[in-house]
């Protein structure tokens, strides 16, 4: 982080523009510190996906280097409780950026807990995906790695590219599935499948965990779903299976598949084999 040492006066700054509350949410996913004027000494941290009312611009930019990128902003006057702290700007956003802490962290913690015992885990992301690629433990100590057994990939930002939302459970609140593909089998196998991770909103708008299943348990065969949509409380989708002389990469057997969430668990509704190519 590069920035200069300059620290304004509090009392200057609160006549520069005041204005309506605005609310945006947190975007460091870290979280982001706050303090008592600009660029001052730091007096707490608000959370990742946090809801904050910016009342005041004070006019004061700054460039900051965060992962090797410049990002720009204004330090902005932040309400909490009867006070004002200043927050710089450039890490807060008008809609939820990233998947809140407690959802990743389940997800991490699933596959650590079925595929991580003995192994070593190098956790890399990109600027929408994060990488679990499991190795086992190398056999000299010339090496840095064993054999690769598992990699996982899923989705860091709350992007409908990669994430499913609606009302699964017909309470008005929209819930979230994410599907996250994984390849080896934790024992470095040609093998491929999806779980998918089900999320119910709160009414605070939070997120618990219901529920894991995979594509096969789904599907009843060693092949694939890909969800299209959630609607009137159903998930639609298309599954395909191996048919007997397939290769691993071509399931040949297409079919339109309808899910319903029912006692914590997805079931299938319907499934209709179509023959297109």
């Amino acid at each position: 982080m590069s920035c200069k040492d300059e620290v304004l006066e509090t009392s200057s700054l609160k006549s520069f523009s005041k204005k309506k509350a605005e609310k945006y949410y947190v975007s460091a996913e870290s979280g982001l510190n706050y303090r008592q004027s600009p660029k001052d000494k730091i007096l707490g941290k608000f959370d990742l996906n946090q809801t904050v009312s910016v009342i005041y611009r004070t006019g004061v930019f700054q460039d900051i280097e965060d992962n090797n990128k410049i990002i720009k902003g204004e330090w902005v006057g932040i309400q909490k409780a009867n006070d004002t702290v200043y927050v710089f700007d450039g890490f807060l956003t008008k809609q939820k950026f990233f998947l809140d802490t407690n959802v990743s962290n389940h997800i991490l913690n699933y596959y650590n807990v079925n595929y991580g015992k003995e192994t070593i885990l190098v956790d890399t992301k990109s600027d929408s995906l994060r990488s679990l690629i499991y190795y086992a433990k190398p056999e000299n100590d010339d090496e840095k790695y064993g054999f690769f057994q598992m990699a996982v990939t899923l989705p860091r930002v709350r992007d409908k590219k990669f994430l499913y939302y609606g009302d699964l459970n017909n309470d008005g609140l929209e819930d979230m599935i994410i599907p996250v593909n994984t390849e080896g089998g934790g024992g470095g196998g040609n093998v491929w499948w999806i779980d998918l991770f089900v999320f119910l909103q709160q009414k605070d708008a939070s997120f618990s965990f219901l529920t894991t299943k995979s594509n096969w348990e789904i599907t009843e065969c060693q092949g694939f779903i890909q969800l299209d949509k959630i609607e009137n409380n159903l998930i639609y989708g298309k599954s395909s299976c191996y048919a007997e002389d397939d290769g691993r990469c071509c399931p040949s057997l297409n079919y339109l598949t309808t899910l319903k969430l029912q006692n914590k668990d997805l079931i299938v509704v319907n499934s209709t084999q179509t023959f297109d190519n």
